[in-house]
């Protein structure tokens, strides 16, 4: 047989001499290659399939895969090749099963030098491509290559199957690039090198994947590649990245990265995420850079900076041992990272980009991109101080639509602040929210100090919970909710309140406090009735309750003397209950005595908020005919002196305990207010 050029050499079972190191078989049962037997091949292979043990013989590494693939492997087939040779030009060496390679030395020599993985279907009795678009691997698959040089492997990924890849001791390998963000890829490259000075498929880019996995690479070198390490995940699924003990020379230069697209995006090691991925965690340890990353992107890039790009913010970095420039980009800012940090190797540093907001662990740069993102019903983080602008809310008038969402503080520093949301200044100024159900959960949460009418338009329900609210805030929607919030107004304007219900059709206060500089809640507005007989047969009496809560001022301004709770009913009726509510350093009301609320400004004609409107103070209703006839009595004259009118609480039961008083509404004398606060009796002010 020897000089037979044979592609594909079948070796007998009788053939069991040589000089290599004898595999053994499944029948126990040994055999090793006879190259001066065999002429030209440069390639041994011995298996196990459903008919036994296989052995074969090929002139080529391409032609042996294809006639394992042909035996249908059931088991790991083992690949010898001869050692020190040229084992063939190589294009897609098509591989679907459990595979080790022992190169001893030899070396591909031409195509893309690649193993083909998880791209092509293949059938199993030619050993041809079947041009199918159904992805063949089915299940998890490894395979191992020692000591091959110029190797690659390359895969567009298209099954959920598992691909681990193994290379050791193999010298000037070409890259290994899998695209494609199914499956997982799992790349270990042990004391190996990329060294391309010809232009070849490695010049660009030495390892690449999309998918989730693990790639960890010890005492690696690289030379004269644009982006040697080229992660991008765009996976739903973490990537693990481990760099150790490894060389980059001449790489990631302005002369290797030798076109604009390239050197935008050149750096030694580049880490991105990108659309539904949730990480990529990178570790660096005891690497050098040498002659490298002139390109102007650091030694280290997370992220990507180009325009028009959707890099996420997803990445995180420890480093040690390495003297490195890291620099974080985002979209459209790869002249200003928003971190460009140079570490020595004596120091440790953990590097993470910037992000605002976060769901289920995956972050978000904007909030815009993490709400459209998030499924209906879910949980949103706040990181840290987030600028909301019109449109970021879902909404049914939106692209993003209507949801329910929460947005929860991660801790003390979380905020969102709203600078724009005016009612009625065009949609491109206002935070709509149609049909959407949001919380707002451990936040705080900024408003413009003094302007009327800005808010949250039309959502279906907003609640608040342990929230502190800043500025001025008017409501909007079905219903609005407000549990153990702080609201806070510091505007030096007498016309500042901390906020407005507006447009709520039912707003509840629980266990709040606010602190003012003289007025707190201005109920007020929402309904426009051209006569009185339409307000008096409007049906949609709007609902506020107020329970548990306390009102301060500090600092009170100049001219803003008024109770907390104004109660404007003039344009809407409503139904108003106070209960276990407290006022202080407020100004008395001058038709209820309270500094806890005052009546006013009813309607063009004062009756009709009698007959429309309700208020029940601690389980009792207050006579709104008699403020009706306070009011009527007030004179319009502005150089008049205003009527002192006092609404006071009678006690029922002069026996009853403190924490049982029972109070009647009446409105009461001078002489009875004085009778009230004698020592004998214990009374307070509304």
């Amino acid at each position: 047989m020897k000089g037979k050029k044979l592609l594909v050499r079948v070796l007998s079972a009788a053939m069991v001499l040589g000089a290599m190191a004898l595999p053994v078989l499944a029948d126990g049962g040994t055999v090793s290659p006879n190259w001066d037997e065999n002429g030209t091949a440069t390639v041994f292979a011995y298996g196990t399939n459903a008919s036994g043990d296989f052995t074969l013989y090929a002139d080529t590494l391409t032609a042996a895969l294809k006639e394992v693939y042909m035996k249908v492997p059931t088991g790991t087939t083992t690949i010898e090749c001869k050692p020190n040779a040229d084992v063939g030009s190589m294009q897609h060496g098509h591989v679907a099963d459990n595979l080790i390679i022992n190169g001893n030395g030899a070396h591909v020599s031409g195509g893309e030098y690649d193993l083909e993985i998880d791209t092509y279907t293949y059938d199993r009795t030619t050993g041809t491509n079947t041009a199918s678009t159904t992805p063949e691997l089915s299940g998890e698959i490894t395979v191992k290559v020692n000591n091959l040089n110029q190797i690659a492997a390359w895969g567009q990924r298209r099954s959920d199957a598992t691909i681990n890849l193994e290379f050791t001791d193999c010298e000037n390998m070409n890259r290994v690039y899998f695209s494609g963000k199914t499956g997982t890829t799992n790349i270990t490259i042990n004391n190996c090198s990329f060294n391309d000075t010809t232009g070849g498929s490695s010049s660009n880019t030495s390892i690449y994947s999309n998918a989730k996995g693990k790639i960890a690479l010890d005492h690696v070198s690289f030379a004269n590649v644009a982006v040697p390490i080229n992660l991008r995940n765009k996976s739903n699924g973490t990537q693990t990245i481990i760099v150790k003990n490894c060389q980059f020379t001449n790489c990631a230069t302005a002369g290797i990265a030798n076109n604009t697209s390239s050197t935008l995006y050149a750096a030694p090691i580049r880490v991105v995420t990108e659309g539904s991925a949730i990480a990529s965690n990178v570790t660096v340890e005891n690497c050098s850079f040498t002659n490298s990353a002139t390109a102007g992107n650091g030694t280290i890039l997370l992220g990507d900076g180009r325009d028009g790009e959707n890099s996420t913010p997803n990445v995180k970095l420890t480093i040690s041992d390495t003297a490195a420039e890291i620099q974080v980009q985002e979209p459209g800012k790869r002249t200003t990272p928003a971190v460009k940090k140079t570490v020595t190797a004596a120091e440790s540093a953990v590097v993470e980009m910037p992000a605002i907001a976060a769901i289920n662990g995956k972050k978000y740069t904007t909030l815009k991109d993490a709400v459209a993102a998030a499924p209906d019903g879910d949980t949103i983080t706040i990181l840290g101080k987030v600028a909301v602008k019109p449109g970021d809310l879902p909404s049914s008038q939106s692209s993003i639509g209507a949801k329910t969402l929460t947005f929860k503080g991660a801790d003390e520093n979380s905020e969102m602040t709203f600078v724009d949301g005016v009612h009625g200044d065009g949609s491109d100024n206002a935070y709509y929210a149609h049909g959407s159900n949001l919380t707002f959960d451990g936040l705080k949460i900024t408003w413009k100090d003094v302007t009327n009418y800005q808010g949250i338009m039309h959502p279906a329900s907003v609640e608040y919970k342990n929230c502190t609210i800043s500025g001025m805030l008017t409501l909007y929607g079905n219903k609005n909710t407000f549990t153990d919030c702080h609201f806070v107004q510091n505007a030096d304007n007498k016309y500042a309140y901390n906020i407005w219900t507006w447009g709520s059709m039912e707003t509840e206060f629980k266990n709040c406090k606010f602190t003012c500089r003289g007025k707190s809640v201005n109920v007020y507005g929402g309904g426009d009735y051209a006569t009185k007989d339409d307000y008096l047969a409007a049906t949609n009496q709007k609902k506020l309750t107020i329970d548990n809560c306390e009102f301060y001022v500090e600092n009170k301004v100049d001219g803003c003397d008024a109770s907390a709770i104004a109660i404007k009913t003039k344009e809407c009726p409503y139904d108003i209950t106070i209960k276990d509510s407290t006022a202080v350093g407020f100004v008395e009301s001058k038709t209820t005595g309270s500094q806890l609320y005052d009546v006013k400004d009813m309607h063009t004609d004062v009756a009709a908020a009698a007959e429309t409107t309700t208020v029940t103070v601690n389980e009792n209703s207050v006579d709104l005919t008699a403020v009706k006839e306070a009011l009527a009595n007030v004179s319009t004259n502005p150089s008049d002196a205003k009527p002192v009118i006092k609404i006071a609480l009678v006690k029922n039961d002069a026996a009853s305990t403190e924490d049982s008083h029972v109070y009647d509404i009446k409105v009461v004398s001078d002489s009875d207010i004085n009778k009230l606060n004698s020592t004998d009796l214990t009374f307070s002010f509304v």
